[in-house]
């Protein structure tokens, strides 16, 4: 026996016993319901006991009212369900916000916070929320939105700004603002990090510490060859060797380092 869900009136009801056909997914984007839920005189979502049924009505409902609801369920594979429905209100995703499994399930963390639907209050209380290894595998994700990269980079934890520094996908922009960061080793990451803009590479080749012009001198991009006769007479021999060993090093920079007299 299955039970309907009326969208218009956002009420599950079975008056009477009788079959429906169940949709699959590519039939409800054309009708716009979704008729799987075994439900036996169930009055509200709180009554459906089957959880897959309960996943069904999470994935693919339209409806934010009834989406809204189902973001209050207990059930970890439920939240997922309303976290990966496209059509999911920043309300629920905020509901979703304060499940305990943000702690530890990485599935749940990426679809709120990559949801088409999130606000920025939401996004942040999220990343406050989240346990710091979701946090620190969501900055190192090359699928993270440029505007979560920015808030992680803002991040009171200098652990999760300096992976974010590390990847490869963050925009110049957000690059140029952890070069001055007062963590050596987010400063460090922004140096090796491939794409870098010129203006930090340069501003990076000057930093006090050892650690980030070794990792300035170690950068692979091609457009900072040039630019490593800037260190060549760096007082740190960690920092030449790291010169030497880099194979976008040119000729003469090589050649002059061979003539050092503190090689």
């Amino acid at each position: 026996y299955i039970g309907i869900y009326d969208e218009g009136t956002g009420t599950l009801y079975e008056d009477e016993p009788f079959q429906i056909a169940c949709l699959s997914p590519e039939a409800y984007e054309l009708v716009g319901t979704w008729e799987t839920a075994e439900i036996r005189k169930a009055k509200s979502v709180d009554e459906i006991k089957n959880v897959d049924k309960k996943c069904d009505l999470a994935q693919y409902s339209k409806s934010p009212q009834l989406l809204l609801k189902l973001s209050e369920s207990d059930e970890l594979s439920v939240q997922v369900a309303v976290a990966r429905n496209p059509k999911t209100p920043d309300e629920a995703l905020k509901n979703l916000s304060t499940s305990g499994a943000l702690k530890y399930n990485l599935d749940l963390v990426q679809h709120i916070l990559y949801h088409q639907n999130i606000s920025d209050e939401t996004a942040e209380l999220t990343i406050s929320l989240m346990g710091k290894d979701n946090k620190e595998r969501v900055a190192r994700s090359e699928f993270t939105p440029e505007r979560i990269l920015l808030m992680l980079s803002k991040n009171k934890d200098p652990d999760a700004r300096a992976i974010v520094a590390a990847n490869n996908m963050t925009p110049q922009t957000v690059l140029e603002i952890l070069s001055t960061d007062s963590s050596q080793r987010v400063r460090e990451s922004v140096a090796g990090n491939y794409n870098v803009s010129v203006k930090s590479y340069q501003q990076l080749l000057k930093d006090p510490e050892s650690i980030v012009r070794q990792n300035c001198a170690r950068n692979r991009n091609q457009r900072f060859g040039p630019l490593l006769k800037l260190l060549m007479k760096d007082k740190d021999m960690a920092v030449k060797r790291c010169i030497i060993e880099n194979p976008n090093c040119p000729k003469d920079v090589l050649e002059n380092l061979a003539t050092d007299q503190n090689e």
